[in-house]
């Protein structure tokens, strides 16, 4: 291709893919994490036994029971 002298060669465009794809990838763990420790978290009996402590105590949501409390 002609181009004048003294000009750098033409640059080609640079695809936009592999950091697109790499964030996404990186998006994706973040949410498994998440997912993951959420799931941890709600079937551990200490936060479910703090979170009911906390809902027993709160005056407004006295009347309601507390949405982890076992049934009985």
């Amino acid at each position: 291709m002609w181009r004048p002298t003294g000009q750098p060669p033409a640059r080609r465009g640079v695809s936009a893919l592999p950091a697109v794809l790499i964030g996404c990838g990186f998006a994706l763990v973040v949410v498994i994490v998440l997912v993951i420790g959420g799931v941890v978290l709600i079937n551990s009996t200490t936060f479910r036994q703090s979170v009911c402590n906390t809902w027993n105590n709160n005056p407004q949501d006295a009347q309601t029971p507390c949405p982890f409390q076992p049934s009985q």
